[in-house]
Formats: structure tokens, sequence, C-alpha cells
């Protein structure tokens, strides 16, 4: 992720830690740097950074051969950068307002990332007979490592929220944990210290 307003990049970087290791900079070069040393599978992107443009670092991502999806983000109305995103085959999103579009885009990113996707679920597999989670209790936990909000939840698996209630005090009894983000947060650095492939920048 490449934001330099720090209060934008903090909360961002929580929301997307939610769901894959990030790697927050906040210059050009640092991006550079980053993404010559790393593979990633997603790009979040500013536009205005004290050392450069963003969309024209991704012009430079691109002609170098790199095609990981990626979000561009601006404040600026300016028409041009969304068409400029566009021919970069990048998402625009305008801020402020961005945090539904940046959870979804990191959504997407996982599931088109066959082998991250099969590495979370493998690694919540772990986890649950570790804790001797039961099948509904998994179920949750991928859907929490997905970045689905808890209010989702019982959208999501089809069920009543006080199904989900009690599932996830069963979940935190066995993981022994005082909430689902710790639990979350527990299953992600897994993840990230068997194969940290999967990272924002």
């Amino acid at each position: 992720m490449l934001e330099d307003d720090l209060t934008i990049g903090a909360s961002l970087r929580r929301l997307i830690a939610r769901s894959a290791p990030v790697v927050w900079v906040t210059t050009i070069s640092a991006c550079r740097l980053a993404v010559a040393s790393q593979r990633f599978s997603g790009l979040v992107l500013d536009v205005s950074l004290p050392d450069g443009s963003g969309v024209d670092l991704l012009h430079d991502l691109r002609e170098g051969g790199l095609s990981a999806p990626a979000l561009v983000m601006t404040g600026s109305g300016d028409h041009r950068v969304a068409n400029r995103c566009y021919a970069l085959s990048a998402a625009c999103v305008y801020k402020p307002g961005i945090t539904d579009h940046v959870a979804a885009f990191v959504r997407r990113t996982l599931v088109s990332s066959g082998s991250v996707h099969e590495r979370r679920l493998r690694t919540v597999e772990l986890y649950s007979e570790e804790h001797e989670l039961t099948k509904r209790e998994r179920e949750v936990l991928v859907l929490a490592t997905l970045g689905i909000p808890r209010e989702r939840l019982a959208a999501e698996l089809g069920i009543t929220e006080n199904t989900v209630k009690t599932l996830i005090r069963r979940l935190l009894g066995r993981c022994d944990a005082a909430n689902l983000d710790d639990v979350v947060r527990a299953v992600l650095a897994r993840m990230a210290e068997t194969a940290p492939e999967l990272t924002e920048s």
C-alpha cells in the first residue's frame, strides 16, 4: 500500500491486515524498492505523493511487466486520472469514503489469487484442527479472515444473528481468545510466517 497520509494509511493498513499481510510505504521510491524485492498479489496506490505520482509509478510497473491487480486512490476530481487508470487496467476510487472499495478490492484479489486462497484455507484448517473447531466455527473463521464484517456473517452463512453470536462465543472459548479479531490476526500471522507472499503495496 502506497499512502503518505498517516491517518488514512494507518486506517487502511488495519483494514487490509484483517484479510492479508500488508506492506505500507509512504513514498514512490520506497514503493519501487518494495516491488523490486517482493512478490505482490495486489497494489493499493495513492496518486499524489511527495516524490511523484502513483499513476506514473503504476505506468512504469506495467511497462516492467507487473500485471498484479491495482487500486488507485485519489482526492482529485480530474477525470484524466480515471482515464489513465483504465488504460493501465486499474480501478480508481475517490477520497473520502474509500474504505468499502478497498475492502472489496482486497476480497476480489484474494479470490483471484488461487494459491493464496488455498494457503489461507490450509492455514485455517490447521488452526481449526489444533483448536478442535466445528465445521460451522471453521466457516465463520474463513469468512472472518477474508475481511467479512461480523454483522454480515449471518447473511453469508444463511443463519440467524443469534446463531452467529453462539458460534463466535464457542470459537473464542476453544481458541482462548478475547475477540474474533485476535483469532483472525493469529491465523494471518501464521499464514505470513509460512509463506508471506500476499502483501499490498
